[in-house]
């Protein structure tokens, strides 16, 4: 499976005509397995800076699970949103540019294009938003914006934060700094958020929850976790800038001094409970096991993915002992 490579990180902004900003993200990217090579700029997103601090936490956490990685190294969800909000902080200046939609109906769409089908989307989005004008004259084929400091929230709305390469160029962004444009909110409050899990299975990236309950059950994938911290702590950064860093620093130190599930842990199978097709993972950990309860010693190592796969239907209990010390796999600890 291939992988996105990101190489290099640019952010434009532009000042409207009623005094607000806004930001074009560009990226210069290239896809892993296609060949050759040949890293790209593009703008990819457009709108204010609330918008945009969600979609770079969004891309950073893509970086958890490698779908997201440097030229020559895997990265880290901390260093790659470091250098977007750097960039968001101390942008270039963007073009004052016109732009011309078309509305197409067609596979595949191209610069300066939009899908019929995405109207009425587009549709609702500007009508209560005020620009029913807008939506009356995408209807007869296609919109002209004549000066994007006019008409930023038009374009906002009709990208709603993603596609900007269909309509905005990377060779629109200036080399001019736009140091009072910068997204420099004041340090807000401390947050508080949750972090998920308890245990995890030993030798797995399997993590062992506590479900609504109060009982234990099998979670997620810890890289999968850490994607959903990550992509909703964008709004968190909204409402309490300034400690997207800690934040990261406490999910690092939470699955790196998280115990291991002991041997002793006595899992529950019941195979009716198994959804989305996996009941022969069910089968599998009571075979192990030699019943349907058991205890996790019993599942060799090579085996515990079927504990993720029948997560529906396992239940763990653990008694009063200590955890194990954990064994942390060296590639484990730079995952943050």
């Amino acid at each position: 499976m291939g992988a996105t490579i990101t190489c290099a990180r640019r952010v434009g902004a532009i000042k409207t005509e009623d005094g607000k900003i806004f930001y074009a993200l560009f990226e210069k990217t290239y896809e892993s397995n296609c060949y050759p090579h040949t890293p790209h700029w593009e703008c990819v997103g457009f709108g204010p800076g609330e918008a945009m601090v969600r979609r770079i936490f969004s891309f950073g956490s893509e970086t958890c699970g490698g779908m997201l990685r440097g030229p020559s190294r895997n990265l880290t969800p901390s260093g790659y949103i470091r250098t977007w909000m750097n960039e968001l902080s101390n942008p270039k200046r963007l073009s004052d540019i016109s732009i011309t939609m078309k509305v197409v109906d067609k596979e595949f769409v191209s610069t300066g294009e939009i899908h019929i089908n995405t109207l009425p989307n587009i549709k609702t989005r500007l009508e209560a938003n005020g620009f029913g004008v807008v939506v009356d004259l995408l209807k007869t084929g296609g919109y002209r914006i004549d000066r994007l400091s006019e008409e930023a929230e038009v374009l906002h709305l009709i990208l709603n934060g993603s596609m900007g390469w269909r309509f905005i160029s990377p060779n629109d962004l200036t080399d001019e700094p736009a140091f009072d444009l910068g997204w420099n909110p004041p340090k807000g409050e401390a947050p508080t958020y949750e972090l998920t899990g308890v245990y995890r299975i030993d030798q797995s990236d399997i993590i062992v929850v506590q479900k609504d309950d109060g009982t234990l059950g099998i979670g997620d994938h810890q890289y999968a976790i850490e994607d959903a911290f990550i992509k909703a702590y964008g709004n968190i950064e909204i409402s309490h800038p300034g400690h997207w860093r800690k934040a990261l620093k406490d999910l690092k130190k939470h699955f790196e001094e998280m115990p291991s599930l002991p041997d002793s842990a006595r899992i529950a199978v019941d195979r009716e409970n198994v959804e989305r097709g996996f009941p022969q993972s069910a089968d599998n950990l009571v075979s192990h096991m030699g019943s349907t309860s058991g205890i996790l010693g019993k599942i060799p190592v090579y085996a515990r993915n079927d504990l993720f796969y029948a997560r529906e239907g396992v239940s763990i209990q653990v008694f009063d002992e200590k955890p194990k010390e954990r064994i942390q796999k060296p590639e484990q600890l730079a995952l943050i």
